[in-house]
Parts: structure tokens; sequence; C-alpha cells
């Protein structure tokens, strides 16, 4: 966890943008390495490594998301030697130790709610996608959600958000069995929004949906922008048609009713959005990648009209250029991480 005029900035990335990719633990690079190349592209202050850990000893472990509680405790979470790992750094402290271990497991969304509870999202070896949280003040996470779409397997919540009257939502996606005829099935990835309500135990879907009622479509993360026009709960991601199209979901009424704001796609080749943000003025902006370089779209309310804000490509030769993560401090300022050939950055 970093912090720039007092406001937390996450920093996270992955190589590779395959779901199997995703599902295998993408990051490849150890996180001191990781670190030491953001360091070369960084344009605040120098970066230091605040954490550098190994499950074992030689194998492969990584951060994949990054949140903090109203107390400024932070936390990482990731997977490692097949484990969902959660690390934490008290408030004040220097040092990070592990606080849940989950064998079989993945981690890849983290949030806290204005309560302090922590929720950490990811998917278990069984083909589920999990949901555990952390109440504030106690020790240990306990499971809240899992499930699983009729495939049997497939299932991944790719990233978690909490709203300011306390619903949680997770979002990612799920492998269904459907029928194409009278004696024939197929199975079909959709995207897919759990919710639990405030002061509610059960956990249901709110959203599950697949462009045109059978496209193969995806949910890469959801996050809660607060107040204006522009306020609602977005849910980023793709759908396949031939090539991958951009794709963003919103609902403005707690996860009752939800609808497309945003399907994008570059020409014959693959887009994807990974990640949303809002800034202090209102404007909404999803970064992911399209045609091999990183993309920024912007919207002045998170409605229908969108417009690409920038767009980035280490060199013409490249074709793996892509924005994994976004945030904005209190002034407005853009942060933004990325992949460029191989190494992880942040720009503003």
């Amino acid at each position: 966890m970093y912090r720039y005029n007092g406001v937390s900035i996450q920093v996270v990335g992955h190589f590779g943008h395959s779901e199997d990719a995703r599902k295998e633990n993408v990051m490849k690079t150890r996180g001191k390495a990781c670190i030491e190349k953001l360091e070369s592209r960084v344009l605040l202050s120098a970066w230091s490594t605040v954490d550098s850990f190994q499950l074992v000893a030689g194998q492969r472990a990584g951060a994949l998301a990054m949140t903090a509680d109203p107390a400024g405790n932070a936390y990482a979470a990731g997977t490692a030697s097949g484990h969902g790992v959660v690390r934490e750094k008290s408030s004040g402290g220097t040092s990070w130790t592990t606080i849940e271990d989950l064998p079989a497991a993945s981690f890849f969304g983290m949030a806290v709610d204005a309560a302090g509870d922590v929720f950490v999202s990811g998917s278990n070896n069984t083909g589920y996608g999990i949901v555990l949280e952390r109440v504030a003040g106690q020790a240990a996470f306990s499971q809240v959600d899992s499930f699983i779409g009729s495939a049997g397997y497939g299932t991944l919540s790719a990233g978690v958000a909490a709203d300011t009257a306390g619903n949680v939502y997770a979002a990612g996606y799920t492998l269904e069995r459907v029928s194409t005829g009278k004696h024939s099935s197929t199975n079909l990835y959709s995207e897919v929004v759990r919710e639990r309500p405030a002061g509610a135990s059960v956990v249901s879907t709110v959203d599950h949906f697949s462009e045109n009622s059978g496209l193969p479509t995806f949910g890469h993360g959801v996050t809660v922008i607060g107040g204006g026009a522009s306020a609602g709960v977005y849910v980023i991601g793709y759908y396949n048609n031939s090539n991958d199209h951009w794709l963003v979901r919103k609902s403005s009424d707690s996860g009752k009713t939800w609808s497309t704001v945003d399907d994008f796609v570059s020409g014959t080749s693959n887009a994807q959005a990974n990640a949303v943000t809002g800034d202090a003025f209102g404007n909404v902006y999803v970064v992911g990648q399209a045609s091999g370089q990183w993309i920024v779209r912007k919207s002045a309310n998170g409605r229908a009209s969108w417009s690409i804000n920038h767009d980035y490509q280490l060199s013409p030769s490249y074709t793996g250029d892509q924005a994994s993560a976004i945030g904005a401090d209190l002034a407005g300022v853009l942060l933004q991480s990325e992949l460029e050939n191989g190494a992880v950055g942040v720009k503003q």
C-alpha cells in the first residue's frame, strides 16, 4: 500500500490476459522484482518494496488486490503456492503478517466497508466462486458466499465492493450448461453479480448476463461510485463475438436493475475492460486494453456517452500493453497501473 498526498494508491497488474492465465496465478514475477521494474516508470517519488513474500521458498506468489480500512490498516491479497493469502500491515506499522491462508484457492479482489469489515473474493480448486469476510474487531475470516454455475466448474469471483449503505457486491463469471436443442447442450460463460444486502446474511444473484443471450461474457471486477449523476455500481469485463468487446454494466438502484452503458470494440482486434473509478468531479474512467494498447475511456456521467480519453503503446512492435487498475486522488489526479512489455508501471 502506498500513499500520495495522504491518499492510498493501489498498484496491481497481470501478465497475459486469458481467463486461464488469470486463474493460474498470473503474477509470474515475484513481488520485489515487479516493484523494482515499477520504479523505472513511476512519475511520483521513488518507490520501495514494503513486503516481499513467498509461502514456500522458491515457489510463485503474487499480490493481486489491495485495500485499506478506515483505521489505516493496509491489506494485500493474492495467491501463493496454490493458496489464497491475505496479508496485513497495521496502521503506523512497517511489518506485514499473514492473516488468512486458504489452501486450494486464489484471491483476486478486496474491499472494506464503512464499518471496517474486510472482504476478499476469488475461487477455489473445486470451481466455486467464493467471498470471505473478516468482521471488524475479529481475527478470523469466514466464508460468506460460495456459488457455482450449472456446469459444475469454472466459476470465479473476480472482484468485491461495498457501498455506503452496507450492501456488498461480488462480480465475476460462471459457467452454465445451456440447451442448444432437444438432445444437445453446451457450456456458456456468463457475467454474474452477487449481492448481500445491508443487514442480511443471504447472498443472491442480482445480474446474470450474457451478451445477446448466447455469447461468452466475463466480469473482471466491480466498483461502487457514490454521489451525483455517476453514482452506481459498475461491473467491467468483456464478451466475445468473434473478437473481444469491452463491456461496462451499471446499476443505479443498488443492484435491482442493470444495463450496459459501454460496449466498445476496436475494429477486428480485442478489447477488454479491467478496472473503473470516478473522480471528484463526477467523471467515470474505465481502463483496459484494445488493439494491443492500453486504453482509458471516459464518461461525464457514467451513462451511454463514452470516449477514449487516453491511449498508449510502448512501441509499435509491442502488442501487449494494457492498464490493469486505476484510482483518483482527492484533487482528481488519475493514477493508472500498466503492463508494458513485461514490466509493471504507474502513470498520471
